[in-house]
C-alpha cells in the first residue's frame, strides 16, 4: 500500500505539468478571433451609425435655421408696402414698373448639380417686398420737390442715433413708401440722405432726397399725392431667396478666396435695388441661409372670391403649380394677381456634405417621389442623404387689405 502512493502522486504531478494540446490552442484561437471580429463589426457599425446621426442632426440644424429666416421675411411681406401697386387703389401715382409684395419664378438656368441624375428638381426664386429693417414710420416735416424732411423730435427718430443708422435704414437705391393722411401711398427711390439728431433745432431736420419729385396734392389732383406735405415715410426692402452655386460667390468680397466645393449649392438671401427700372442685387448683401441646399419649392393659397364678395373663397395650390407662377409673376414680366395671395407654403431640401458609398443610389421616377437621395459624384457609388422641411406662413399684411 505504501509503495503505490508515490507512483500515483508522480502521475498527478506529471498531469499538472502537461500544457494545452494543439487542438485546444486552435479552438481557443478560433473562438478569440470570432469574438474579436464580432466586437470589431459591432464597433464599426456603431461608429457609422453615430456619424450618420451626426450628419442628419447637422442637416436638421441647417433646416431649422433657414426656417426662421424664411418665416420672418415672408410674414413681413407687404408690411409698409402694397400687395400689388397695379391694382391697389390707394397707390397714386402708380410706379412703373409696378411693385408687389411677393413674386415667384422658376430659376433659370436650373442650378441643380448633375440635373440628368437628380431629376425633377426645379428650384424657384422668391422675391419679397416690405419694411424688413424697421418697424417704424417716420413723420414728414416738409416736402420740397424731391426732398423729404423728417421730423426728428418724434419718438421714432430717437431710435435713429447716427448717420450710420440712417444709412442702414435709407441707403441709396432702396425704395421708400410715402403715406398721406387719407391712406394714399406713393413710392420713390432714395438718392441720398442728410442726418440730424434730436438735439438740432426744429428747423434743421434730417432729409431724404429721392430720385424723383414727390407728388403733392395741391387741389388740382384730387385723391392723388401727399396732402399738404403731411404724412409718413418708411423704408421698403426687396429681398430674394434662391439656390445658387458656390462658384457664383467667387468674385464676392465677403467670401474671400476660399476654395469652392464642386456641386455645392446653397439657399442664399440677398437684397435687391432698383437700377434704371430693373432690379439688381446689392453687392455684399448675400447671406447663406442654408448650406448644401438642393431644392426650394413654393406653393400658395389664393382668395378667388369675386371682387364684390364679402366672404373669401380660399384655394390651395401645391408646390410649383403653374398657377403659382402665373399669378405671382414678377411685374416686369406681366400682370400678376399678388393681391389675392393669402398664404405661402414652402419646402426646402438640403443634402449631406458627402456622398455615402453605402447609401444606395436610386433615381427618382417622377416629381411625386420624395427627394431622399442626391447624386454628387456620378463616378462614385452611392448618394448623399437629403432631408426636407415644409412650412406655411399667413400673409397678414396682404390679407388685411382684402384686395382682389
Amino acid at each position: 500500500m505504501s509503495a503505490a502512493k508515490p507512483r500515483k502522486s508522480a502521475r498527478a504531478r506529471a498531469a499538472k505539468r502537461r500544457g494545452f494540446t494543439l487542438i485546444e490552442v486552435l479552438v481557443a484561437m478560433g473562438l478569440t478571433g470570432v469574438v474579436a471580429m464580432g466586437l470589431y463589426t459591432l464597433s464599426r457599425v456603431a461608429a457609422q451609425t453615430f456619424q450618420q446621426q451626426q450628419r442628419v442632426s447637422e442637416m436638421q440644424l441647417r433646416l431649422r435655421s433657414a426656417m426662421e429666416s424664411l418665416r420672418s421675411d415672408i410674414a413681413r411681406a407687404g408690411f409698409h408696402a402694397t400687395p400689388n401697386s397695379a391694382t391697389d387703389v390707394q397707390v397714386c401715382p402708380r410706379p412703373v414698373p409696378a411693385i408687389q409684395a411677393v413674386s415667384v419664378e422658376r430659376d433659370s438656368p436650373n442650378p441643380t448639380h448633375l440635373a440628368g441624375d437628380n431629376r425633377f428638381i426645379e428650384p424657384v426664386r422668391l422675391t419679397l417686398m416690405g419694411n424688413l429693417v424697421s418697424t417704424d414710420e417716420y413723420k414728414i416735416g416738409a416736402v420740397v420737390l424731391n426732398r423729404v424732411r423728417v421730423q426728428h423730435r418724434w419718438d421714432e427718430w430717437e431710435r435713429v442715433r447716427s448717420p450710420q443708422d440712417m444709412e442702414r435704414i435709407f441707403p441709396a437705391g432702396r425704395l421708400v413708401r410715402i403715406r398721406g393722411l387719407d391712406g394714399s401711398m406713393q413710392f420713390g427711390t432714395v438718392a441720398s440722405t442728410d442726418y440730424r439728431d434730436a438735439r438740432q433745432p426744429i428747423t434743421n431736420m434730417p432729409s431724404i432726397d429721392l430720385a424723383q419729385p414727390v407728388t403733392v396734392n395741391n387741389g388740382t389732383t384730387a385723391g392723388c399725392g401727399l396732402n399738404s406735405s403731411i404724412g409718413w415715410i418708411s423704408p421698403v426692402s426687396m429681398v430674394e431667396y434662391r439656390i445658387m452655386n458656390s462658384a457664383a460667390f467667387a468674385t464676392n468680397a465677403n467670401v474671400g478666396s476660399a476654395p469652392f466645393l464642386e456641386g455645392k449649392t446653397d439657399l442664399v438671401r440677398r437684397e435687391l435695388r432698383r437700377v434704371g427700372g430693373t432690379l439688381q442685387p446689392v453687392a455684399g448683401s448675400e447671406v447663406i441661409v442654408a448650406e448644401y441646399a438642393v431644392d426650394f419649392a413654393i406653393g400658395a393659397v389664393f382668395d378667388e372670391g369675386a371682387a364684390a364678395a364679402n366672404e373669401p373663397r380660399l384655394t390651395r395650390y401645391p408646390y410649383n403649380d403653374p398657377i403659382v407662377f402665373q399669378r405671382l409673376i414678377p411685374p416686369a414680366m406681366g400682370a400678376s394677381q399678388a393681391q389675392r395671395l393669402r398664404a405661402i407654403t414652402f419646402r426646402l431640401s438640403v443634402r449631406d456634405r458627402t456622398q455615402d458609398a453605402e447609401f444606395g443610389w436610386t433615381q427618382r421616377a417622377s416629381a411625386a417621389d420624395p427627394l431622399t437621395r442626391f447624386r454628387v459624384n456620378s463616378v462614385m457609388g452611392g448618394a448623399a442623404r437629403v432631408r426636407s422641411v415644409a412650412g406655411e406662413v399667413s400673409l397678414v399684411n396682404i390679407s388685411s387689405r382684402n384686395l382682389r
